[in-house]
């Protein structure tokens, strides 16, 4: 009875030790499943750690690129109680690269060499550094052999969304990126290359962004007031301040291909080697004689002025891993101009919501998909587009110019996971 006259005289006190409770109990309990899911995953990699000790093979060297400033200053200790344990039990030679500033991971490949693997430890921006330092080196058709992991210590993660998308939690996709850069499980991922003004280069793996809804979600930052609703409040701002958010651009563009009698090239001349005269070489023969196949929309450049709200070229295989038939190719979106204010704040909170949960885009009916080779992009005007406009490559930001873009076919070798490594149970209590 004392017990229930407390909890009545002091109810709102209760009410608040009992949320307060209800936090920390749960915060404990996923604290400790993270343990013991940890735990699995160093019990499976001391196992590949222990057969290299047996059979006395070289050790693999690994050079991880660390970027501490990621995640709010948080990435450094993410990676070391995460991923370093993994790395270490495995048996790798691990040489950790941490960068200071903006572009020194470009500095660093460009002089990167005697390495097995590559790891990038950070964001989508570390991420974009290591990859256009690389394809730049004069030897890049050597060194873009070399296979990279993904460690995701970022804010979006894009890239390593793709690469592991069977992940319950952020630990667990860490651990299971990590496990694959042990067991040495890749797969050629292709690269859009854009070429800029000036002869600039940049790539990117996944997707390039322009429009209203790229600049409202890069202008989130100012309204930092707003707190955990500045994401949502951006959306709102461009539609009472710039409106309407027009874009417009001339776009040129090539269809891909399957192969055909204009793209045909002959197989090249073998170089004669001694043992040839014993063992005459061999060409492997094609199953299809592309010079027999007509495609007259084969190289022909497609023209035209767009007028829209949002633009974007997504590498259409990376992240579609499903769609395995036809020609590799860059999936081109444009969406109009035709939003009322209500629905514009309607879809940018609907995309917010998306990148959240990681869920596929669907195509509306106010969009229209290209399926192309490559393309060029050349803004015409921004009018009401707001004070700042910006590219976005893997969600890294680029200024606004025209661009050229082509696909290079299975460029990179990335780790990657599609399946679990140890079962979901070994975190349960």
């Amino acid at each position: 009875m004392f017990a229930l006259r407390t909890i009545r005289n002091h109810w709102k006190k209760t009410i608040l030790a009992a949320v307060v409770s209800g936090f920390g109990i749960q915060y404990l309990v996923n604290r400790y499943r993270e343990s013991m899911l940890l735990r699995a995953y160093c019990l499976e990699a001391k196992k590949y750690g222990e057969e290299l000790f047996n059979s006395n093979h070289q050790h693999r060297r690994v050079t991880v690129f660390l970027n501490p400033a990621a995640n709010r200053g948080s990435s450094k200790a993410l990676f070391e109680r995460n991923v370093a344990p993994l790395l270490h039990l495995a048996g790798l030679e691990v040489t950790v690269l941490k960068t200071e500033y903006e572009g020194q991971a470009k500095k660093y490949i460009e002089v990167l060499d005697d390495t097995d693997a590559i790891i990038v430890a950070g964001g989508d921006g570390t991420l974009s550094e290591v990859i256009t330092g690389l394809l730049r080196r004069k030897d890049h058709e050597t060194v873009s052999q070399i296979p990279i992991g993904v460690i995701p210590l970022g804010k979006k993660n894009t890239v390593a969304k793709c690469l592991c998308p069977v992940s319950s939690s952020s630990v667990q996709q860490m651990a299971e990126l990590t496990m694959s850069a042990i067991r040495s499980i890749t797969k050629s991922i292709s690269v859009i290359q854009f070429l800029g003004d000036e002869e600039k280069t940049a790539f990117a793996v996944s997707a390039f962004e322009w429009g209203a809804f790229t600049d409202s979600d890069v202008a989130k930052a100012k309204y930092w007031y707003f707190g955990p609703l500045k994401h949502y409040m951006a959306y709102v701002v461009t539609a009472l301040k710039y409106w309407p958010p027009i874009k417009e651009a001339q776009l040129s563009y090539v269809l891909p291909c399957d192969g055909c009698s204009r793209c045909y090239t002959a197989p090249g001349q073998i170089l004669w080697k001694w043992w040839h005269l014993f063992l005459p070489p061999q060409r492997q023969a094609q199953d299809i004689d592309y010079r027999k196949i007509v495609n007259n929309k084969c190289g022909v450049s497609y023209s035209e002025v767009i007028s829209m709200s949002q633009f974007s070229a997504v590498n259409y295989r990376f992240q579609h891993t499903e769609a395995q038939k036809g020609p590799e190719s860059v999936r081109i979106t444009i969406t109009d101009d035709k939003f009322s204010k209500s629905n514009f704040i309607r879809q940018g909170w609907k995309r917010i919501g998306m990148k959240i949960k990681n869920e596929a885009k669907e195509v509306s009916a106010n969009e229209r998909e290209l399926l192309v080779k490559a393309f060029t992009l050349a803004p015409l005007g921004t009018a009401n587009s707001g004070p700042e406009s910006w590219f976005l490559l893997d969600n890294e930001q680029y200024e606004l110019m025209k661009v050229s873009a082509c696909l290079f076919s299975d460029k990179l070798r990335f780790f990657y996971c599609s399946s679990f490594t140890v079962p979901l149970e070994s975190s349960e209590i």
